[in-house]
């Protein structure tokens, strides 16, 4: 397989307008788009679909919270080079999906649902982090179903939105 030139692969995967968009990440603007688009055309070699990627940029995310409970430095530096891979993939999941014209309802609910799960590990890692002195568990304890209570509503609602994107019908008691 030849591999593909970067201009050729930046007009497709970062089309006009990509990097002025309201959603795209400061991240993404300074630096990530120029580094995705390198590991996009790496993995444009490899049988690894979108929603492969999607699902590892969901462990990276949670991984990046979980990270902030190691005590020290080494714990907050561990976290943020989960999160820069998680950034990273959540570019690349989109620019193969959109290379190899790869969309599904899926791939827009396991995208969002790992920016739900990501952002929700942070906090919770942080403040872990933040209660070194004690933990009361039962704060704790009622933290974690909070969380869980607007991720299981979350996830409800992401299902409506992956449909939407996807250019899907609203789904109906029947359809679903």
């Amino acid at each position: 397989m030849t591999k593909v030139q970067l201009e050729e692969l930046r007009e497709v995967i970062h089309p006009a307008g990509k990097l002025e968009s309201r959603a795209e990440h400061w991240a993404g603007r300074l630096y990530m788009r120029s580094l995705s688009l390198r590991v996009t055309r790496l993995m444009l070699g490899t049988r690894v679909s979108p929603n492969q990627i999607t699902t590892v940029m969901v462990f990276a995310g949670v991984l990046s919270g979980v990270a902030l409970v190691v005590p020290g430095l080494g714990g907050a530096v561990l976290s943020v080079l989960f999160m820069q891979l998680y950034l990273l993939l959540d570019c690349v999941d989109g620019e193969v999906a959109r290379w190899r014209r790869q969309f599904s309802p899926l791939g827009v609910y396991l995208d969002r649902l790992g920016a739900y799960l990501a952002d929700a590990a942070v906090m919770v890692g942080m403040g872990i982090r933040a209660a070194e002195l004690g933990l009361n568990l039962y704060l704790v304890a009622g933290l974690a179903a909070a969380i869980g209570v607007l991720l299981l509503k979350s996830s409800s609602d992401l299902v409506h939105v992956a449909r939407s994107d996807s250019g899907m019908q609203k789904a109906t008691d029947q359809s679903v």
